[in-house]
């Protein structure tokens, strides 16, 4: 796994879900200190990208991934199951990133502030 700074990286082999943003693949995934490697959050972003993306983007897709579950849970069969966990945990991703996002502006909020 690379650091988040060394990208651009290789492309990946043809077919192979890859990240929109850096390139990322499952082998050859971003990697952070703080947040170690990075997971899926959508078909084509990587959870380090998505950390980039404007907080009001990001809410904005948490109702679409809960109604896509929704649509799946009445669906018969192992293929859907599979996918409705796999949306499952791509929003678990992206609720952890938001409010890791707003803890941080939080937190840079926070330390502007002068004390008396």
């Amino acid at each position: 796994m690379k650091p988040v700074e060394e990208m651009p990286r290789e492309a990946a082999p043809e077919g192979v879900q890859t990240c929109r943003e850096c390139g990322c693949w499952h082998f050859d995934a971003c990697w952070d200190e703080r947040t170690g490697p990075c997971g899926w959050v959508e078909k084509d972003l990587c959870s380090h990208c998505a950390r980039k993306v404007p907080l009001v983007d990001q809410m904005k897709a948490i109702p679409e991934n809960m109604q896509q579950i929704a649509e799946l849970i009445g669906e018969p069969g192992e293929e859907a199951a599979s996918t409705a966990m796999a949306i499952g945990f791509d929003l678990s991703l992206r609720t952890d990133i938001l409010f890791e996002s707003l803890a941080d502006r939080c937190e840079e909020e926070a330390s502007d502030v002068e004390i008396h």
